[in-house]
């Protein structure tokens, strides 16, 4: 009787054994794919992200990269006007300033010829913020790279130094004027009788001004302290919607 169970097991044990060994035998002969070789100077077992700065097959800093252009942050950036107009190769005329069509042969500030870059960036500003494609003159404006051959505008010593854009009739000025400090040596200030809306822009950097005519527009809001402008000899802001007095900002 104990021969017979003896026996009985046996078989189911061969069997077992058998199957095991025909698949470590399968298993042997399938061909195994062999991992890519590391690049030289990569750190074995890190990723990509994790190599050395330089180390081949790492990716680019962003910084660094020469696809479209991104920032630091990995998002993706367009080029600003300021910055395309400062460009030395024109990009299409539809990228920059887009609400402004801009005139046949226009110019970028990286050529002009007697002034300095920022003071033209500043220049172009005020184009486009007063709507300059609709101005009553405009000539030499964005198209010649001599700043003092543009209509209103007085060179001296290498700076822009005298703005006049008005006159009895104004010259059709509209919109909010911009950010002007990039006009550090301005001493004429003249935009009277135009359609210059919204508050009035700090002018507290312009320590050289001495004319500031901004009559007859429609300003509005309070008027910006003028204490900085030590030089300042002439003043006409009337006409307009502006609502405080002058006497505690002109403190010299």
């Amino acid at each position: 009787m104990g021969e017979r169970v003896a026996r009985s097991w046996l078989w189911p044990a061969l069997l077992v054994a058998w199957l095991l060994a025909g698949a470590a035998v399968t298993a042997a002969a399938q061909p195994s794919t062999p991992s890519p070789p590391s690049p030289a100077g990569w750190l074995p077992g890190a990723s990509a992200e994790d190599q050395p700065a330089g180390a081949p097959g790492t990716p680019a800093p962003l910084s660094e990269r020469t696809d479209p252009v991104h920032t630091d942050t990995g998002q993706a950036a367009g080029p600003t006007p300021r910055a395309l107009a400062a460009r030395a190769s024109p990009p299409a005329p539809d990228l920059i300033l887009p609400t402004v069509p801009v005139p046949p042969g226009w110019v970028f500030c990286s050529g002009v010829t007697d002034v300095s870059v920022d003071e033209c960036l500043a220049l172009w500003d005020l184009y486009g913020a007063t709507n300059g494609s609709h101005w009553t003159q405009s000539g030499g404006w964005l198209t010649s790279e001599t700043i003092s051959s543009w209509f209103g505008v007085t060179v001296s010593g290498g700076h822009v130094t005298g703005l006049a854009l008005g006159g009895t009739n104004g010259n059709g000025l509209s919109g909010q004027l911009p950010d002007l400090s990039g006009l550090a040596w301005l001493q004429v200030l003249e935009l009277p009788n135009n359609r210059l809306n919204g508050p009035m822009p700090d002018l507290s950097s312009l320590t050289s001004l001495q004319k500031l005519d901004l009559e007859n527009d429609q300003l509005t809001g309070s008027i910006p302290s003028l204490s900085t402008l030590t030089g300042l000899q002439s003043l006409v802001l009337s006409y307009n919607g502006l609502t405080q007095n002058l006497l505690p900002l002109l403190r010299f």
